[in-house]
């Protein structure tokens, strides 16, 4: 089910980008070098999802190499549009992550907020 995997994988690649900063007091490095707030969230924003697209882009093989050894095909645009649609999820995630991390200087409570926040995703997706 991928709901469970987004509730497993976005937190534990956002969940110590800021928070940790707040926690062990680096975070005041941060503020006082030349480089804007914005740059530094934003840098530590696009590391997590290019941790995430290496990983994604791993799986890319499995399809490539179906597609080369079997007889019958692979709908093609299928699989590109569910990992285009897999990676923009995560990037939601991500994001989603992030904010919350810099909101609230609590690894648990924006740990908390993220789950409460997605926790009706299953539920939607059984509906279906």
């Amino acid at each position: 089910e991928p709901c469970a995997v987004f509730m497993i994988v976005a937190p534990i690649l956002t969940m110590r980008l800021v928070s940790e900063d707040m926690r062990q007091k680096t975070d005041q490095l941060l503020i006082t070098s030349p480089m804007p707030i914005t740059g530094i969230v934003l840098g530590k924003y696009l590391a997590a999802v290019g941790v995430f697209f290496l990983t994604l882009a791993v799986t890319v093989i499995y399809p490539v190499l179906m597609s080369f050894f079997t007889w019958i095909g692979l709908p093609g645009w299928e699989i590109t549009g569910g990992y285009i649609g897999f990676l923009l999820m995560e990037v939601l995630h991500k994001t989603y992550g992030v904010s919350l991390q810099c909101l609230s200087p609590n690894l648990l409570d924006a740990l908390r907020s993220y789950h409460s926040a997605f926790a009706l995703e299953p539920i939607k997706s059984a509906a279906d």
